[in-house]
């Protein structure tokens, strides 16, 4: 696999995987409606020096929005390689993950990952919990249909409807040719939507209200994709985190797969110890090395 492919990878994987997308804010306290942070890697791709990647967006307060004429809120995440010169060489990202929840956020309804940098992606995974139906939507491909050896310049085709179209109340987006649907179905999936369950993104939420000093683990059961498992959050204990000129006092959490053991996947998240619960930085251990996000807005407090 190409170096750059293998770099994306790494990074979509960490950010979006169960484990790599915790944090906590106290419920009653006001969050800032969106949180800055830097990504930085040092692995086997860097030759194991510390590189700055990315800047990471996190919008942490739930959007009241209508879904299928319905409440519902929305989270986004957002990832942007665009200023660091090697991330950009390796593999341009504007990535974005918006998930859609149920008003009382215990179910995620639909999650929606595009990337309009390198790999200029998109997908959409619908969670259907009346008919318990995962169903995953791309978007429709653009194929050179040339011949070689007799067709000197590339002829372009959209893919044709092969696969059942996305229907409307999942795909906003204008067809790209006259009768042909943005997004086509890819797969679907049955019989994994028993129980209420959320997707990364949204654990933050549910973290973020756990009282860690009166019970210090909590297990979530977490649907990423089309895989459920739960996932379990446990306190390791209060730790100051050095940050900038200040000393922010945190409580350092561990987070894993609930039923896999070592240390590869494993995060620790550290978490303002104050009314804000705010995520102050997160070190997850890669397969290809370990990765450090780190919140630079709201910086910390002077004098602290």
């Amino acid at each position: 696999m190409p170096l750059r492919h293998r770099l994306a990878g790494l990074l979509l994987l960490t950010l979006t995987a169960p484990a790599a997308a915790v944090t906590a804010s106290a419920e009653s306290a006001p969050s800032p409606a969106a949180l800055h942070y830097r990504l930085s890697y040092s692995g086997l791709i860097t030759g194991y020096v510390w590189k700055e990647l990315a800047d990471v967006t996190l919008n942490l307060t739930p959007e009241p929005t209508v879904w299928r004429d319905q409440p519902a809120a929305r989270l986004v995440m957002e990832v942007s390689t665009e200023g660091y010169s090697v991330a950009e060489t390796l593999h341009a990202l504007r990535y974005r993950w918006e998930s859609l929840l149920s008003p009382d956020l215990q179910r995620t309804l639909l999650v929606r990952v595009s990337d309009h940098g390198d790999s200029d992606s998109h997908e959409v995974y619908w969670y259907d919990w009346q008919q318990k139906l995962i169903t995953l939507y791309r978007k429709r491909e653009l194929r050179d249909v040339s011949i070689p050896m007799f067709d000197s310049d590339p002829i372009l085709e959209w893919e044709a409807d092969h696969l059942p179209p996305a229907p409307p109340f999942i795909d906003p987006q204008p067809e790209v040719a006259p009768g042909l649907s943005y997004l086509l179905q890819h797969k679907q999936r049955t019989g994994r939507l028993d129980d209420d369950a959320i997707d990364p993104l949204a654990m933050l939420l549910q973290l973020r209200r756990h009282d860690y000093r009166q019970e210090a683990t909590r297990l979530l059961p977490i649907i990423n994709e089309d895989d459920l498992a739960t996932y379990r959050a446990r306190l390791l204990g209060a730790e100051p985190l050095p940050r900038g000129d200040c000393h922010d006092p945190a409580l350092k959490v561990e987070v894993r797969r609930h039923d896999e053991s070592g240390e590869e996947g494993v995060m620790m998240l550290w978490l303002s110890d104050d009314a804000r619960r705010l995520p102050l930085r997160i070190d997850v251990d890669a397969s290809l090395g370990m990765l450090h996000i780190e919140l630079q807005s709201p910086p910390c407090q002077p004098g602290a």
